[in-house]
């Protein structure tokens, strides 16, 4: 099903918004439980303006993941290129995890203590909602794993078992790995974290949960080329052009 892989290449690739203070509804709250007008109203401009560069961030995460598509179906590309690739989108994404922690900062000290508390069980309320909602989709969809057209292009392109097994291995792996990321990411919001819910929270203790975060894309992009090298090792070419055309693909829908 489509949905399990773009929710898994989002959270790779993109994923800034999904980072927006890591406080569910956080500016729905804001606007319900601020009692000072004129206060509201710059909490609530600064909070638009942050979400504004977040978005800036993902639309030029697109172009991005284009370009990643192109590395990714050529045989010849080289490990230094998708190590030089890939350390500039970490970059501009610890970039962005700096401001987003500074403006959270800067933007929570506006808010009352009494407000504050208010907002994050609000918050924890929305999470839970959307927890239970995620449990009841996935248990009425069996059908969710991602990549799924991948996994078919693998084996019917691929006749040798001995060569397919290894190759759906390498996949599984890349797919365990997205899938610990997503969770981790759905994990770090107010309901699940003390210092998410810290009014007073510190730029260290912010910082520490988005290095964390980094940490496992780091080995979610690891995996990713990961698959790519074992693809041409194992694969002839006429293989591997129908595999990684399917794998494209699958990724390319995330792009419109």
């Amino acid at each position: 099903m489509i949905i399990g892989t773009i929710a898994l290449i989002s959270m790779l690739f993109f994923g800034g918004v999904s980072e927006y203070f890591l406080i569910d509804k956080l500016e729905k709250g804001v606007k319900k439980y601020v009692v000072d007008k004129e206060r509201k109203k710059e909490i609530t401009a600064d909070l638009k303006a942050a979400t504004k560069y977040i978005k800036t961030f993902d639309k030029e995460r697109k172009g991005k993941l284009k370009s990643f598509k192109k590395l990714n179906a050529n045989r010849n590309t080289s490990i230094e290129e998708f190590t030089v690739f890939f350390d500039e989108l970490m970059n501009q994404r610890i970039a962005l995890q700096q401001k987003v922690i500074e403006d959270r900062i800067r933007i929570v000290a506006k808010i009352e203590a009494d407000e504050w508390n208010l907002i994050i069980e609000y918050s924890r309320q929305s999470v839970l909602k959307s927890k239970e909602k995620d449990q009841k989709k996935a248990e009425k969809d069996k059908s969710s794993d991602p990549f799924l057209k991948t996994q078919d292009a693998i084996k019917k392109n691929i006749s040798d078992e001995g060569k397919k097994k290894p190759v759906l291995d390498a996949l599984k792996t890349l797919i365990n790995s997205q899938k610990d990321l997503m969770q981790q990411i759905k994990s770090r919001n107010a309901d699940d974290n003390l210092d998410l819910s810290k009014k007073e929270a510190t730029k260290s203790e912010l910082q520490k949960l988005a290095d964390d975060l980094n940490m496992l894309r780091i080995t979610s992009l690891e995996n990713l080329v990961n698959f790519h090298f074992q693809m041409k090792e194992i694969t002839t070419e006429a293989e591997w052009d129908q595999i990684m055309k399917a794998f494209n693909k699958e990724l390319s829908i995330t792009a419109h």
